[in-house]
């Protein structure tokens, strides 16, 4: 193992709405993989270091110094591939401090006229309530024009679902609470997928919202940033980040002399947040800012 990246193999997730997109990012399975989980601590859905057994939890109490002795007590993201052959359900996360979800999603593969949804036309609580209960969906749901390399914010409390055809790279906060509002009547078929109206509906933010798609390959929140880097040739980065998670998009080339190509997952400890690059070659970098930046 270098001690200054580690490479990560993924958990991977089969779902009703799953499909064989990731193969491209070398995820390989005969199942219907919905979602690959690349850096993920949760428990029972964890990413492992390459070539050995350990676990990322594990890895990030047995070694403060990687990551800078950061001051959180549990690794504090989620970085998932999401391959949306169907609908996904209509939901919301918990507005909750310990349950909350804030995520951004990276698009990688888009159709033509792509959607998402992304908020509401309601006018008020009930207003909702009147338009869900009609399933007067064209009334009630906001639908977003998405095209390939958008990233979109969703705060927590936000009504929101992404639509078939859709890759996506989703970065978020490590929790796995999400309240279904509507899910196609799949529950009919799965009963594990249970809705959770009352959740859901306790949880939405009812206040008028304004969602639209960043372009320029870069956003920064309270929670995590996300910058995705294109490089040509060689050239030298800065980060002001305690570590970084890297997925490698497309192309192949060398991060301080490591070889990487397309579906490398890695983390880089705070050593090497300053890093040269060879080759064309697109990563996406998440990561938490330090205090200072």
């Amino acid at each position: 193992m270098l001690s200054n990246i580690i490479f990560l193999k993924p958990y991977l997730k089969p779902t009703i709405w799953g499909g064989v997109h990731l193969r491209k990012y070398g995820v390989q399975s005969k199942n219907k993989i919905g979602e690959a989980w690349l850096v993920s601590a949760i428990n029972q859905h964890e990413s492992k270091i390459k070539g050995t057994n350990i676990n990322l939890s594990t890895f990030f109490k047995t070694h403060p110094a990687f990551f800078n002795h950061t001051p959180y007590h549990t690794y504090p993201l989620l970085l998932k591939l999401l391959n949306c052959n169907d609908n996904l359900s209509i939901q919301v996360h918990p507005q909750n401090k310990q349950l909350q979800k804030n995520e951004a999603w990276y698009f990688l593969h888009t159709n033509k006229n792509t959607k998402i949804i992304c908020g509401h036309k309601a006018r008020s609580k009930d207003d909702f309530i009147q338009k869900y209960n009609a399933r007067a969906w064209n009334e009630l749901l906001a639908y977003t024009p998405i095209k390939k390399e958008d990233i979109v914010y969703i705060p927590t409390g936000t009504i929101h679902a992404l639509l078939k055809g859709v890759v996506v790279l989703e970065i978020q906060q490590p929790s796995d609470t999400t309240y279904r509002l509507y899910d196609y009547d799949r529950e009919l078929v799965d009963p594990q997928r249970q809705l959770h109206v009352k959740e859901a509906l306790a949880n939405i933010n009812y206040l008028p919202q304004s969602i639209k798609p960043v372009t320029n390959g870069y956003l920064s929140t309270p929670h995590f940033t996300i910058d995705v880097i294109h490089n040509i040739n060689t050239k030298t980065y800065s980060f002001n980040a305690d570590w970084l998670q890297c997925f490698v998009v497309d192309g192949k080339g060398t991060i301080n002399n490591v070889k990487i190509k397309r579906g490398d997952c890695f983390l880089l400890s705070h050593k090497w947040t300053n890093f040269t690059i060879i080759g064309k070659i697109k990563i996406v970098f998440t990561y938490i800012k330090t205090k200072n930046g």
